[in-house]
């Protein structure tokens, strides 16, 4: 019998992965996180683009005071760094089934693998937290160099309780 040489059947197929998913997030929550901060983004590039007509932006922003001049534009970044987590929040939304935290090829990721992803054999301790200003919730990453990452639970449609258990058994 003849051997087939078809180099299709020796490539790897491209979505031929380990992923284990281990939280969701919740629709209703995300949407309206997505909703209100979208709001609150284009509003703040719209007050920051105001200057009366006559006057150009520049010399607007100079006549209230020479830090505005640097406090625009770090203003701006931080709304082009808000706008794209809100855009990767987005796209897990409505291409990648809500998966909020998963496993794939070893590491834990959170979002998508440029916003976080931990190797598992990194990982130190894993614990139910608060973080933040307003203490919100989270799980608590410990890694072995002693920096912590947090994977907030807010919007997931589990409890951190939940999603913690399912971590350990994993890990």
């Amino acid at each position: 019998m003849s051997q087939i040489n078809d180099p299709l059947a020796k490539a790897p197929k491209p979505f031929d992965r380990s992923v284990m998913v281990i939280a969701w997030f919740s629709k209703p929550k995300a949407v309206s996180y997505l909703i209100a901060g979208l709001f609150i983004v284009g509003l703040l590039f719209i007050v920051t683009l105001y200057h009366p007509s006559g006057t150009s932006l520049v010399a607007y922003t100079r006549s209230r005071g020479e830090f505005w001049l640097l406090v625009y534009p770090l203003g701006w970044l931080a709304g082009i760094a808000a706008f794209l987590m809100l855009i990767a929040l987005l796209k897990q939304l409505a291409f990648m089934r809500a998966n909020a935290v998963w496993i794939e090829n070893g590491r834990i990721v959170y979002l998508n693998k440029w916003f976080m992803a931990v190797r598992r054999s990194d990982i130190k301790s894993i614990a139910v937290g608060s973080w933040g200003t307003w203490r919100r919730p989270g799980i608590i990453l410990t890694l072995r160099n002693g920096q912590k990452k947090v994977i907030p639970t807010g919007i997931l449609s589990e409890p951190s309780d939940v999603v913690l258990s399912r971590l350990k058994v994993t890990n």
